[in-house]
């Protein structure tokens, strides 16, 4: 995923439609992104007999993210682990704004991604993006390492690790599967910000068709799209 970013947006709703109007984005490159398909394999052997091995289905994707959160200088940059290690020492730290401190970045990211909703009694529904790669689901662990604090025990530093699990839609995972095909041909209106592989995404629920959606629209540049431009949308095929 090269040197990109990493955005979390929290939704209301499985598919990610809804947006809750919260979001956290890293200052770095995650130092992790890794993303895992699982499919379930019935291995049952009957006495004397050979191993009867069939597909059972496929399981929820996983993503596994890890980050590091330091204090950002008035500057901006973020402080290096020397560079704290030396703060700490002589005890001279810069005066830091309140929300460029470790401590309040971490509790927004857990926020965005964890914190319970009070009404579903549930984490909410993210979605991550990093350059391209887009995934949707929901958090089930959040993780965090201390690196570094000050002498009053003030969070300088720290890593965080995340872990999720897809989630859709039964009408998005068929549609994205084509066993359910409705006619979606129509134009849609790019939003600042948006790749074709954000919009294959959303509307057909993977980020593979983006090469396709080039071709029907005679795209020669399908990451650099301008915001308010028209392409066509066609119906998935069964």
């Amino acid at each position: 995923m090269g040197d990109f970013k990493i955005k979390f947006s929290k939704f209301t709703d499985i598919d990610c439609t809804k947006s809750a109007n919260e979001e956290w984005s890293s200052e770095t490159a995650p130092v992790k992104v890794e993303k895992n398909t699982h499919d379930k394999i019935n291995d049952s052997k009957p006495v004397g007999g050979t191993a009867d091995v069939s597909y059972g289905g496929t399981e929820p994707d996983t993503l596994h993210v890890e980050l590091i959160i330091r204090d950002t200088p008035p500057k901006g940059g973020g402080f290096t682990d020397s560079q704290l290690k030396t703060f700490i020492d002589d005890q001279k730290f810069p005066d830091i704004p309140e929300d460029d401190k470790a401590q309040k970045k971490r509790d927004k990211l857990y926020d965005v991604v964890k914190k319970y909703d009070g009404k579903e009694h549930s984490p909410p529904y993210v979605q991550i993006v990093s350059g391209d790669f887009i995934f949707k689901g929901m958090c089930s662990s959040f993780e965090e390492k201390i690196l570094t604090k000050d002498k009053d025990l003030n969070l300088k530093a720290v890593k965080i690790t995340l872990k999720f699990k897809s989630t859709i839609s039964i009408e998005l995972a068929n549609a994205a599967a084509g066993r359910s095909s409705p006619d979606m041909t129509h134009y849609y209106t790019v939003k600042e910000g948006e790749t074709l592989p954000i919009i294959s995404n959303k509307i057909y629920g993977r980020t593979s068709l983006y090469l396709a959606l080039a071709k029907f629209n005679n795209l020669h540049s399908p990451r650099f799209l301008k915001a308010g431009e028209k392409i066509i949308i066609p119906p998935l095929i069964k």
